[in-house]
């Protein structure tokens, strides 16, 4: 629970949401920085990397937020509790909704990070979003669907124009005030989510990467993943 308790501890702390967005982003980067410091630190765990505005793997020109890698936590023991040896977190702020934006995180979260040939999934995937309100839950919209608490299974995410289809499987943990703080400026909610596993679809190409222990990546999964990851920006909405 590394990057969940690190979550929980930047939503502790104080986030002002009279300021805008971008700087609202660099001060959740940074916070989620000191937390983890502060977490490795405490627990003596080995850290081989945290590196803010890292780019990605399979696309340079691309950039997450964070990457964190581990060492010692990372035996084969731990694994079953979806700690990865590399993890890469999103992190938005966000004053009004903006599905384009969240979905071109959720997009260069699934194609990005580069998965190895043998392998299942080695690679995790975090999208943390606060927003200065509630997000409205509305169970006929699939894609609002994965920030409610708790697992989900095939979150569907279409674009007909762009001829895609991305199905999610995630837990997401959710951070929200009982009642309207009384400080100003400060009510906010936050939210994130675990990508488990997915699968990825074009006319052409299909890509699926799972946590599952029977699924392994093949050759071709390696070629279809790096295809798809040049093609990032038809996919992304601008």
């Amino acid at each position: 629970m590394i990057i969940e308790t690190a979550f929980f501890n930047t939503c502790l702390a104080a986030i002002d949401t009279s300021i805008s967005e971008k700087t609202n982003e660099e001060h959740l980067r940074g916070l989620m920085l000191q937390k983890f410091y502060e977490q490795f630190q405490l627990n003596y765990w080995d850290t081989k990397e945290i590196l803010p505005q890292c780019k990605y793997d399979l696309n340079e020109k691309k950039s997450c937020d964070l990457k964190i890698k581990l060492l010692k936590m990372t035996q084969m023991q731990y694994k079953p509790y979806g700690i990865f040896e590399t993890n890469w977190i999103e992190i938005k702020y966000l004053k009004k909704w903006n599905r384009k934006n969240i979905i071109n995180d959720l997009l260069r979260l699934c194609l990005l990070p580069k998965e190895f040939q043998g392998n299942n999934k080695g690679n995790g995937r975090y999208f943390m979003l606060v927003k200065n309100s509630y997000i409205t839950k509305n169970k006929e919209d699939d894609f609002k669907r994965v920030f409610h608490p708790g697992y989900h299974e095939n979150i569907k995410i279409e674009d007909k124009n762009k001829n895609y289809s991305l199905s999610l499987n995630a837990y997401t943990y959710e951070f929200i005030p009982i009642y309207k703080p009384q400080i100003t400026n400060c009510f906010f909610s936050g939210y994130l989510v675990k990508i488990l596993g997915f699968t990825f679809s074009t006319f052409d190409k299909k890509l699926n990467v799972t946590t599952e222990a029977e699924s392994r990546f093949s050759e071709q999964d390696v070629k279809t993943q790096k295809e798809l990851a040049k093609e990032i920006d038809s996919f992304c909405n601008k």
